[in-house]
C-alpha cells in the first residue's frame, strides 16, 4: 500500500532487518554509561539561524542575543555539497568550512551553543533524484500527467549511492572533529564544542528527504557511528518528526493508531496521502529504535494541548523502551502559528473587552490606524506570552529542551499583515543599529534565568502541589496578568476539573485570591489534529500552601 510498496524488494527487505536487529546486535559507543557532560545542555533555544546566510553570520545581527544565559539556536540544514563541493582528487579530500567557522565563531561570541543540522544533499555522492525511492513510489501510485509535477516540488536529499556511504560516514567524523574542541583538527578560535550534529531536518516530508524511511535509518546509524569515532560525547539529534496528535490517542500502541488515523482521513489528493503515510512509518522506525540517536525532536502542532500530550507520550514511550537516557526537545511550538495573541487588555471578560480586543486586531492589521502603535505592543506582548507559557508546560511535560522562538524577527509590516497568520515572531528586530530587542527578548531573557535557577519546573509537581508562574505587563492596565499552572495531575482543584497542566489567559486578584480562567482539553476532545477545548474558571485562595508564585515581567515597550 502506497509507501509501503517500495519496501518490497529484497535489498530494503535486507536492510530493513538488519536496522530491527541494531538494539540487539549493536552497542553503540557511549550508551549507557556516557561521561557526564562538562555542563548540561541548553533547556531553551532559538531556530531560524543559517550559517550559510552572510547576514546571520554578522555579528550586529545576534549580538543583542548575548548576554541572557545558556541559550542554544538549531541551524538550517547544511548540505553536504556546500562542506565538500568535489570528489576527492587521488584519495585527498578538500572540505570547505569557511562559512561555517565564520557563523560558529560569531554565534558562539555571542553565546549561541548551535545544533549543527546536515543534510546528505550532494551531486557527487548521492543517488540521483529521479531515482531515489520517493520517485518510484510516485511514479508507481499517481497519474502519469501528476507524476512530473510532483517530482518537481520533492526537492530533499537523496542517499549515498551504494559505493559512497563510507564518503558520507567520512564527512561526518570530518565536520564533528572540526567543532569538537579536542585539540586535533579543531576550528581556529573554536570557544566551546559544538556537542550536537542533527541529520536531517525533517526525514517524513519530500521536500527534506527522498529516500526511505529504512535509508533515513541507514543515514542516521551511519552518522552516530562517524561523529561517535570523532567524538565519544557527541550527541546525536535524529529528524524532527510529526507526531500528529499520537499524544491523544486511545490505544498505545503506535500501529492501531496509524491504522485509525489513516481511516479517519477525510478524501484528500493520493500525493497528501502518500505523504502521511511515510510519515507515520518513520516515527514508528525511529520508536522502534532509539538507540540510534540521543535526542529526538518533536515538532510543534498549532495547539499547545496537542503539544503537552505529544511531549508527555513521547517521553513515557521512551522510558518504556529502557531509553531514559534519549532527551525530547520540542522544536517549533504554537507561538508561531497561533493567530491573535492571547493576552489581557482589562480586568473583566465583558463584551466591552472582546470588542476591546477585536479593535486591536484590526489595528494591528492597519499600519494607518491611529491606535496601531498601541496594538502592535499589545501584539508583541502577546507574542512573549505565547512563548512563556509554551516553554514551561512543554518542559512540565517532559521536554528537556523547547526551541520555539525564531532568532530574527520580522518587520512591523509583516507582523500586521500576518496577525493571524503563521509569520516568524523573533527576539531580535533587524531593524535599527544591532538590531531592536523585542518582548520576546525579555521573555527570553527571564525564562533563561528562570529555568537555569529552577532545574526543577520541567518535572510534575508532587501530589497536591502546583507552580503558578504571573507574567506582568508594565503599560497594560493595572492588575492585567497573564498565568501558566503547573499542576499535580492526579489534584482536582477547586472541584471543577481542572488538573495537569494548564494555560490561564486573565488572571485578576479580587479579595484575595487568583481567579485564572483557562482553555483546556474537552473532555470528550478526540484524539489526533482536532482537538476541541473548553473555558472554564480555577480559582485559588493566595495563601494556599501548595502554590508557588515567581513572576516573570515581560517588557512591553523596550528600548
Amino acid at each position: 500500500m502506497g509507501w509501503r510498496s517500495t519496501c518490497s524488494d529484497p535489498a530494503a527487505a535486507a536492510v530493513r532487518v538488519v536496522l530491527l536487529a541494531l538494539p540487539l546486535l549493536v552497542a553503540v559507543p557511549g550508551r549507557p554509561g556516557r561521561a557526564a557532560e562538562p555542563e548540561p545542555s541548553p533547556r531553551l533555544g532559538l531556530v531560524g539561524l543559517d550559517p550559510l546566510d552572510p547576514e546571520h553570520r554578522k555579528a550586529a545581527r545576534v549580538a543583542p542575543l548575548g548576554g541572557m544565559g545558556h541559550l542554544g539556536v538549531i541551524t538550517a540544514p547544511v548540505p553536504w555539497a556546500r562542506l565538500e563541493p568535489e570528489a576527492p582528487r587521488e584519495g585527498v579530500r578538500r572540505y570547505r568550512f569557511d562559512e561555517l567557522d565564520d557563523a560558529f565563531l560569531t554565534w558562539q561570541l555571542a553565546g549561541l551553543e548551535p545544533v549543527l543540522v546536515l543534510t546528505s544533499e550532494n551531486p557527487w555522492a548521492c543517488v540521483a533524484r529521479d531515482d531515489s525511492a520517493w520517485a518510484r513510489t510516485l511514479r508507481q501510485e499517481l497519474p502519469a500527467g501528476e507524476v512530473a509535477m510532483a517530482l518537481r516540488e520533492a526537492t530533499g536529499a537523496t542517499p549515498p549511492r551504494s559505493d559512497q556511504w563510507s564518503a558520507w560516514a567520512r564527512f561526518v567524523r570530518a565536520v564533528v572533529e572540526r567543532y569538537d574542541g579536542d585539540g586535533v583538527d579543531d576550528m581556529p578560535g573554536l570557544r566551546r564544542p559544538v556537542r550536537h550534529v542533527q541529520i536531517l531536518e525533517r526525514a517524513d516530508l519530500p521536500t527534506s528527504w527522498l529516500g526511505s524511511p529504512e535509508q533515513y535509518l541507514r543515514l542516521l546509524h551511519a552518522a552516530g557511528i562517524a561523529a561517535r569515532e570523532a567524538d565519544a560525547s557527541v550527541r546525536v539529534v535524529s529528524a524532527t518528526i510529526d507526531v500528529h496528535g499520537l499524544g491523544h490517542a486511545p490505544h498505545p500502541d503506535v500501529a492501531e493508531w496509524r491504522r485509525r488515523a489513516e481511516a479517519s482521513w477525510p478524501p484528500a489528493p493520493r500525493q497528501a496521502r502518500l505523504v502521511a503515510e511515510r510519515s507515520h512509518e518513520v516515527l514508528s522506525r525511529l520508536l522502534d529504535l532509539p538507540r540510534l540517536y540521543d535526542v529526538l525532536p518533536q515538532r510543534g502542532a498549532a495547539h499547545l494541548e496537542d503539544d503537552v500530550a505529544n511531549v508527555r507520550y513521547l517521553r513515557r514511550r521512551l522510558d518504556e523502551e529502557g531509553a531514559t537516557n534519549v532527551a525530547v526537545w520540542l522544536v517549533g511550538g504554537p507561538e508561531e502559528k497561533l493567530g491573535e495573541p492571547v493576552v489581557p487588555v482589562g480586568t473583566s471578560p465583558d463584551p466591552r473587552e472582546r470588542n476591546r480586543r477585536r479593535m486591536l486586531v484590526r489595528a494591528a492589521r492597519d499600519p494607518r490606524h491611529s491606535d496601531h502603535a498601541n496594538a502592535l505592543a499589545w501584539l508583541r506582548r502577546g507574542q512573549a506570552y505565547d512563548l512563556v507559557r509554551t516553554v514551561l508546560r512543554a518542559r512540565a511535560a517532559g521536554a528537556d529542551a523547547v526551541y520555539v522562538a525564531s532568532a530574527l524577527d520580522v518587520s512591523d509590516a509583516q507582523a500586521a499583515a500576518h496577525t493571524t497568520g503563521c509569520p516568524r515572531r523573533g527576539v531580535v528586530q533587524p531593524e535599527g543599529d544591532g538590531g531592536e530587542r523585542t518582548p520576546m527578548w525579555y521573555a527570553l531573557r527571564q525564562l533563561v534565568r528562570y529555568l537555569d535557577g529552577h532545574r526543577g519546573v520541567r518535572e510534575q509537581p508532587a501530589a497536591g502541589a502546583a507552580h503558578l508562574v504571573l507574567l506582568t505587563y508594565p503599560s497594560a492596565p493595572k492588575r492585567a496578568w497573564s498565568a501558566v499552572l503547573l499542576a499535580d495531575p492526579d489534584t482536582d482543584w477547586a472541584g471543577d476539573g481542572m488538573s495537569g497542566t494548564a494555560t490561564g489567559v486573565a488572571v485578576t486578584l479580587p479579595d484575595g485570591r487568583y481567579r485564572i480562567e483557562t482553555t483546556a482539553l474537552a473532555d470528550d476532545a478526540p484524539w489526533g489534529n482536532d482537538v476541541r477545548s473548553r473555558q472554564q474558571t480555577l480559582t485559588l485562595p493566595l495563601s494556599a500552601a501548595p502554590l508557588w508564585i515567581l513572576p516573570i515581567e515581560v517588557e512591553a515597550n523596550p528600548r
